[in-house]
């Protein structure tokens, strides 16, 4: 819901009296003004789950599109996993379809850029309908697809078993080759997994440079683990994290390395202490360690409880060096989480205390220091549901932030007379550049 007038789609907020993280500075500075916002929609782009700076000080984006002539109905509708890439402008320079994801009801994908300038994407489709010539048997599976720095795709090829099979996240190894991490519940041997069991299990996937698999395998705890997430760790094995691995409302957050093959090893619970914790963006540390961004629910008598965005850092034996949980708000999320010259960027979504009865979500970016200290906020809101889902700092300087709204008014008043005649109550995607506040002290 709308809370703040600015000229253009930025608020910044206050944290003195209320810090936005259990520790933290005292206050933060005036939000910049953005450079640029830009709204999609329909076949261009419909919403946005994850973005890359690419080397020109644009950026790249997955997400989903509509194929043309295609309305949104919900979960039914026959959305394509999409990749768009703008320029330092804001200007498109292409937009893809990759894949239609069919009635899949996971509709997050993953982007990363290559060491040759192009990009990798992850993410899911239900039953794939046409000759992919992957390793899809059936059920959902996972994708990834390789293309050049023009957008063009060079390979796209499924991975997974008979039963349901996610991606969450794939990253360019080292050696040319692409770990792709999600969670499984096939037992064939595309998955690596040859024990049964009726629960998710995390999952990871070797690939070389042309999408061949390599080898795969997976982790069962007995009980659900439907999140993974993975990055390269400079100067070691990558690391693997896992999230909702409980039983019921009680979850935990394993992480862990592995080796060739690949096997894993070393797993250990990173956090959990009651309630459910579910992991959303993880980043590799200089040291070797870890960094971890997503949100917990404390379970109370009731069985109710309120979520909490949190980040936290892990050493690099997996030892929990610090965590920061979101106090600001009743409810918050954090989607995802990426690096910055000074700590990190996280973006996400909250509640107010005016807005739980209905449940509207506002979008946030919240920049923290190497200690996961807050400095600065970025607040965006309008009359209807608004979410930060990606951000990153720019090569060129400044930060991408993306994600969704259905407003019309407030911060987002710019996008009224944009979108197409009848899709005024419809989600729309958004992507933004603003200068990045400095971290206090520089």
């Amino acid at each position: 819901m709308r809370h703040a007038t600015v000229s253009i789609a930025v608020a910044a907020l206050a944290l003195s009296g209320a810090a936005l993280f259990q520790a933290g500075p005292a206050s933060a500075g005036d939000a910049p003004a953005a450079e640029w916002i830009k709204f999609f929609g329909g076949e261009t782009m419909s919403s946005i789950s994850s973005v890359a700076p690419t080397a020109d000080g644009g950026l790249v984006a997955a997400g989903l599109s509509l194929p043309k002539g295609a309305q949104a109905e919900g979960y039914g509708s026959p959305y394509d996993v999409s990749l768009m890439k703008l320029g330092a402008g804001g200007a498109v320079e292409f937009a893809s379809a990759l894949i239609s994801m069919n009635d899949s009801l996971n509709r997050d994908a993953s982007v990363a850029v290559t060491s040759d300038g192009g990009y990798v994407v992850a993410g899911t489709v239900a039953e794939p309908k046409i000759d992919l010539k992957g390793l899809a048997l059936g059920g959902d599976d996972a994708f990834v697809a390789r293309l050049d720095p023009s957008g063009k795709t060079l390979w796209l090829k499924t991975y997974g078993g008979s039963d349901y099979d996610k991606a969450s996240s794939v990253v360019e190894g080292p050696d040319g080759g692409f770990l792709l991490t999600g969670a499984t519940r096939s037992r064939e041997a595309g998955t690596g997994c040859g024990f049964d069991r009726l629960e998710f299990a995390p999952w990871a996937a070797l690939l070389d440079s042309d999408g061949n698999l390599v080898g795969a395998s997976c982790r069962g705890f007995g009980f659900d683990a439907k999140n993974a997430f993975s990055a390269w760790a400079p100067g070691r094995d990558a690391v693997f994290v896992a999230g909702d691995t409980g039983a019921g409302s009680a979850t935990n957050v394993v992480a862990g390395t592995f080796g060739p093959g690949p096997q894993f090893k070393g797993f250990r619970r990173i956090l959990g202490d009651g309630g459910s914790w579910n992991v959303t963006g993880v980043l590799g540390l200089g040291d070797g360690g870890l960094a971890a961004a997503g949100f917990r629910q404390d379970v109370l008598s009731d069985d109710s409880g309120k979520h909490r965005g949190f980040l936290a850092a892990f050493g690099p034996d997996l030892e929990l060096l610090w965590q920061r949980q979101l106090e600001k708000w009743p409810v918050s999320y954090l989607f995802s989480l990426s690096g910055t010259k000074g700590g990190y960027v996280a973006a996400g979504a909250y509640v107010t205390a005016a807005n739980l009865r209905d449940y509207v979500f506002d979008a946030f970016v919240v920049l923290a220091d190497a200690e996961g200290n807050a400095y600065s906020e970025l607040a965006l809101s309008g009359s209807g549901a608004d979410s930060a889902t990606a951000a990153a700092e720019l090569s060129g300087g400044g930060m991408a932030v993306a994600g969704y709204t259905e407003s019309l008014d407030g911060d987002f008043s710019s996008r009224k007379g944009k979108v197409l005649p009848g899709d005024e109550g419809r989600r729309g995607a958004f992507v933004m550049r603003l200068p990045a506040p400095a971290p206090p002290g520089r």
